[in-house]
């Protein structure tokens, strides 16, 4: 199954404090391999995911927003699903290895589950979540 697809690098912007991250992806599907008959030719979609970060306290008090949105090839039978959400990070120690976070999504059809487990696939609603993470 080839896999054709045209995605921009991601982008960052930084200035004082103040993070700015964006990318989009294309991707079309075709040429299937299959043992019988299948629904669809090809499915095509596309999408976008934002990150807005600063730190209002310095290396103390991290705040963010974050938006993606994929765009379902409703041909092929996938529909839009979308996440949006806020939240932080507090910082006790001067040191990135000790972080409470904090944040709050609102889920739209996720195709997929988050990678921490924060939502599951076919979520369709908002999540309060919150862990303090030490890494060594």
């Amino acid at each position: 199954m080839p896999l054709r697809a045209g995605a921009t690098v991601p982008r960052r912007l930084k200035y004082q404090g103040i993070l700015l991250q964006a990318e989009n992806y294309w991707r079309q599907l075709d040429d299937f391999a299959a043992d019988g008959l299948l629904p669809v030719k090809d499915i095509e979609d596309n999408g976008f995911y934002v990150q807005a970060v600063f730190f209002p306290i310095r290396e103390k008090l991290e705040l963010y927003g974050i938006a993606s949105q994929i765009y379902g090839d409703e041909d092929a039978g996938y529909s839009d699903s979308s996440e949006y959400g806020v939240g932080m990070n507090w910082y006790p120690y001067p040191t990135r290895n000790h972080r409470l976070n904090v944040q709050l999504l609102d889920v739209n059809k996720s195709p997929v589950s988050s990678t921490f487990g924060y939502y599951t696939g076919g979520q369709d609603g908002w999540t309060l979540a919150s862990s303090f993470s030490v890494f060594f």
